[in-house]
């Protein structure tokens, strides 16, 4: 084939294959399922514009005035003012964040939130818990302000402005995490074990992964306690003047990337090194039940010891996928593995991040819970035939089951869609009760012996009243204390009352002990609550999570984080344990930290309520490229920003494309001449409509390629339509100068195609397409004038084709 023929084949195929697969790109893998159809409204604040489905309105004020905060936070840092506005997506929990058409990727679990560039939208959603909420709030809002600093807030700006730095992960996630949350024991208890457990140090260009989250954030915090917060900034306005992260680093820093290795390794052995000889590894303490590194897996997690002690049920990625394993009690050696999750949409998901399994008291059944294709469900499983029955509820999410000593009942955790709150479950009338109904989170839910109380943790503070719905005055969502709730009275008591976070509390067979685990010391141990005396009863170098008592109170059943993997561990007569007292590792930092977050949370007025200077108002008719930031060039009008009552007005959505990228390729042919390309992408910005277009920079009917389409994915069935054109030139004759005209042949193809796909669950969809298409081979002669061109052709082949499709895909991939 000529050179010039076989490139342009080529570049035409290859602009096809760019459209059609990008347009179907969530066609490609595991599937998006749209099981529910969504009514959106939106509100404004100052700098957001946050959208919300049916019921989702207390999430939206929630995240309106928790942006504001975090923009002032990041700004400050940053020292950036957001120059576009941001959208933020908010969807009622991780299953219908799980249906989202902004991305086109399927977001498994523990996907948080996600901040994409084309538009530069944060998508979040609310999972139960107010202060994991919180979190992602102000971390995606990090990446925005990125996008806006370093990329023009879009992809289309990126690209018009050949930006052609990329902020590597490590930087982009672990400052994320800085900003959200400066410093906390999960972060802590990982680079901890880096430290003292992980042998040689990784460089910090090879932070990646999860490792891009907690080891960037400990760059962060090296940085900053080095240089002080204001070198974020300097950092940032240095990258961007000098478009190069090394040098822009350099610049501020007067290091280069491998000076500032070394110095952040140095920065870790002086942090960590002298714990050695304070602190015990969890090894040395308890009897490791798993082995992560054996098993060459990493999570080994929600360990449950039946009533009888004979048998432990955990789950594990031991396989790959996570799974359901059952253990032996006495020497961990592996009895069966009883469940496979992550294959079918059964049990899609085994809720990981918030893990539960629990056991009858006569140790004949388990129950736990899963996403199961368009819900969460509790499953109840025989722990001898280790077949299941599921229940269903009108619940968003449903975690950490817990079964009574009693027998007849099942206390949960469950996120309705508007507020995560304590449920319990009458296995006989198969009815639920929600128990809490407020606004507050509760989580680790356990039972007192007798049945009557029971024990969890939350954020209510000195609230011990039930049924709170709105948002309160003042309040921290960072905290957590463990309290009781008597099922008769619906009397509630507070147990503990810190400035540090108490979890998983449990209580011993007898009544007398309460187990939990509190983060005090900056590291989560495992602390006994006796006649109102807590005493820690572990001093660890890394960290503990997911307690239980075995039958007869002689073991704790827990797991343990331990060289970057988590185990199962039990630790014997814990009773009898006492431990020397625990040093301080930044629990007093965090202490000053958490006086002045409520400090700045108390001057801007709480989380109600952002100061009235900038609250409820709508910004429609500003000028994108205006800064927004500047509220001398807005015009703002009550009337339009709120309600009566005072409350941020409701807009309902309304489809509006907008442009999220342009792009020309041009090209020279020795032949041919020049030749020039010119794509457009828009959508709306749900991403439940999209367009893509594409078309030579000049237009020929019969000679000129172009490309129209246009997907509808906002209903069960996504629809696909596509328009194209492509015409190939080749063999071309030598010029002819005495009639001047040039002879060349000309294969072409004019199609349609509409296709539709329905997936029915994560794993399995069915698909079908129609194409018809008219395609000729024809001869032609352009005969050039002064004036004009003159073109014939001699069509010699031409066939008319209609291609129907239909098949069923099944991909259960990970």
């Amino acid at each position: 084939m000529h050179l010039s023929k076989a490139m342009n084949t080529f570049t035409k195929l290859l602009i096809t294959i760019v459209f059609f697969s990008t347009g179907a790109l969530a066609q490609f893998g595991q599937n998006i399922v749209q099981y529910e159809d969504f009514d959106w409204n939106y509100i404004q604040s100052r700098h957001f514009d946050i959208y919300y489905s049916t019921n989702g309105r207390i999430h939206a004020d929630f995240v309106a005035n928790e942006a504001e905060l975090a923009y002032q936070h990041i700004s400050t840092h940053l020292n950036w003012k957001l120059k576009h506005r941001v959208s933020i997506i908010v969807y009622n929990s991780h299953n219908d964040f799980q249906q989202t058409n902004v991305i086109g990727v399927y977001m498994r679990e523990g996907i948080g939130g996600v901040t994409e560039l084309y538009k530069n939208r944060v998508v979040i959603p609310f999972d139960g818990s107010n202060i994991e909420f919180k979190h992602v709030i102000h971390h995606e809002l990090v990446h925005a302000f990125i996008n806006d600093y370093i990329y023009g807030g879009s992809l289309k700006n990126m690209v018009s402005s050949s930006i052609k730095v990329r902020i590597p992960g490590w930087m982009n996630e672990g400052l994320a995490e800085y900003l959200a949350s400066d410093w906390d024991a999960k972060s802590d208890m990982w680079v901890r074990d880096l430290a003292i457990n992980g042998g040689e140090f990784p460089i910090i260009r090879m932070l990646d992964g999860y490792w891009a989250y907690r080891g960037g954030q400990s760059v962060w915090k090296f940085i900053t306690s080095k240089w002080g917060n204001e070198s974020i900034a300097e950092i940032f306005y240095q990258i961007k003047s000098k478009n190069s992260v090394e040098k822009g680093l350099k610049e501020a820093l007067g290091v280069d990337f491998k000076g500032l290795n070394e110095q952040w390794h140095a920065y870790l052995k002086r942090e960590y090194w002298p714990d050695i000889t304070k602190r015990e590894n969890l090894p040395d303490i308890a009897r490791q039940l798993t082995d992560h590194e054996e098993w060459r897996n990493t999570y080994n997690v929600a360990p449950a010891i039946s009533p009888d002690g004979s048998r432990i049920a955990i789950l594990s990625n031991k396989s790959g996928p996570m799974a359901f394993y059952m253990l032996s009690a006495i020497d961990g050696k592996i009895i069966k593995k009883i469940l496979q999750g992550e294959r079918s949409a059964e049990y899609e998901e085994l809720h990981i991040l918030k893990p539960g399994i629990t056991w009858s008291p006569d140790s004949k059944k388990l129950a736990f819970s899963a996403k199961s294709a368009y819900s969460d469900a509790l499953f109840i499983m025989d722990a001898t035939t280790y077949k299941t029955q599921k229940y269903r509820f009108e619940m968003e999410g449903i975690f950490r089951p817990s079964w009574s000593p009693n027998g007849d009942k099942i206390a949960f955790v469950g996120n309705n869609g508007l507020q995560g709150d304590l449920y319990l479950f009458d296995i006989e009338t198969q009815e639920i009760e929600n128990l809490t109904n407020d606004w507050y989170s509760e989580d680790h839910v356990s039972w007192s012996p007798d049945g009557e109380n029971l024990y969890f943790i939350s954020d209510r503070g000195h609230d011990l009243s039930l049924g709170l719905s709105q948002i309160p005055f003042n309040y921290n969502v960072d905290q957590s204390d463990i309290y009781t709730l008597h099922l008769e009275s619906f009397d509630m008591s507070r147990l503990t009352n810190t400035l540090w976070n108490e979890t998983y509390p449990t209580v011993s067979g007898d009544g007398d002990y309460l187990a939990y685990i509190s983060d005090e010391s900056g590291i989560s141990n495992i602390m006994l609550l006796v006649d109102d005396v807590s005493t820690p009863i572990t001093n660890v170098a890394t960290g503990i999570t997911q307690l239980s008592w075995n039958g007869d109170d002689t073991q704790l059943i827990f797991t343990g984080f331990h060289k970057s993997g988590y185990d199962i561990f039990t630790l014997a007569n814990p009773k009898e344990k006492q431990a020397e007292e625990i040093e301080i590792s930044f629990a007093s930092w965090r202490e000053a930290e958490s006086n002045n977050q409520l400090l700045r949370r108390s001057e801007t007025g709480g989380q109600n309520r952002i100061d009235d200077e900038y609250m409820n108002y709508v910004f429609s008719d500003v000028d994108a490229s205006e800064d927004i930031a500047d509220t001398a060039r807005v015009e703002l009008n009550d009337n339009l920003t709120h309600d009566e009552s005072g409350q941020y007005k409701a807009n309902t959505y309304r489809t509006r494309f907008t442009l999220d990228n342009a792009q020309a390729v041009y090209s020279m042919d020795s032949r041919f001449g020049s030749q020039g390309m010119a794509y457009f992408v828009f959508s709306d910005i749900l991403g439940d409509h999209r367009i893509y277009m594409a078309s030579e920079m000049e237009v020929s009917l019969k000679n000129s390629d172009y490309y129209f389409q246009y997907q509808y994915l906002k209903k069960k069935v996504d629809w696909n339509f596509v328009l194209y054109h492509n015409a190939v030139k080749y063999s071309p004759e030598p010029y002819n100068l005495e009639n001047n005209s040039q002879e060349y042949s000309r294969f072409r193809i004019l199609g349609t195609n509409i296709s539709g796909t329905k997936p029915f669950s994560r794993f399995v969809r069915l698909e079908g397409s129609m194409d018809l298409n008219y395609s000729e081979y024809a001869k032609v002669t352009e005969t050039y004038s002064t004036y004009s061109t003159e073109l014939s052709e001699d069509v010699q082949e031409y066939f008319t084709t209609l291609i129907p499709s239909i098949r069923y895909v099944w991909d259960n991939t990970l």
